[in-house]
């Protein structure tokens, strides 16, 4: 049986060559284009991935990365972030992580606290059961 190119992945065909945007008007450019990229994208992460959330809630966290960069100033940081956000998406698009790798992004850590009294580490610590 032969499969549709449409149902192949060719890594290719997201690769994006490294270069460096020597003007901030150039990276918006590229940053607005990698971000609808992944809106475009996130119905099939849901589906490939098998997640059990909602693809709105999926791009409201692509959303949520985002805004995290927002107002970093200087032109290098940006483009490595940019660099690694490409790569991130290509990763993610050819189905080169795990289920796991990407539900680390959903992740709540607030269970992970050692502030609180009740936490794991601190029953673990008193001995408690």
């Amino acid at each position: 049986r032969q499969a549709t190119a449409a149902a192949m992945t060719f890594p290719t065909a997201f690769a994006e060559t490294t270069r460096f945007s020597t003007t901030s008007a150039d990276l918006r450019y590229r940053v607005l284009n990698l971000y609808r990229r992944y809106l475009r994208h996130s119905r099939e992460f849901v589906n490939s991935y098998d997640l059990d959330i909602p693809a709105y809630q999926v791009k409201t966290k692509i959303r949520q990365e985002f805004e995290r960069h927002r107002f970093v100033q200087d032109l290098a940081t940006k483009n490595v972030l940019y660099m690694k956000g490409q790569m991130e998406f290509q990763e993610l698009v050819n189905f080169w992580k795990q289920q796991c790798h990407v539900m680390q992004y959903f992740e709540d850590f607030e269970h992970y606290s050692t502030t609180s009294g009740n936490s794991f580490v601190q029953k673990f610590l008193k001995g408690a059961n």
